[in-house]
């Protein structure tokens, strides 16, 4: 089950639906996969100081893009295996 901390705030599909970014309530971003019949969380995303309120999963170039209350924006990248920020300026 994807949400059992309380119901997500912010959530992007990727492009595929294979795979899903969402936040509960919370600084962290969970990257989520579905493998073999059941959703699996594949990676923490936490660069953020307070609460995500928005989320995008860019279709063409596979790149997450974050908001949140701390006024910051962030712009991720997959990159070898890792999901690397940049802080949007």
């Amino acid at each position: 089950m994807l949400c059992h901390e309380g119901c997500f705030t912010s959530a992007a599909p990727h492009s595929d639906f294979e795979e899903i970014a969402v936040s509960a309530s919370s600084n962290e971003i969970h990257i989520f996969a579905w493998r073999n019949g059941d959703w699996v969380n594949t990676c923490t995303l936490s660069e953020h100081d307070l609460p995500v309120t928005g989320l995008d999963w860019a279709p063409n170039t596979n790149r997450i893009v974050s908001c949140s209350r701390d006024k910051n924006a962030f712009v991720w990248t997959f990159d070898k295996g890792v999901w690397k920020p940049e802080l949007v300026l």
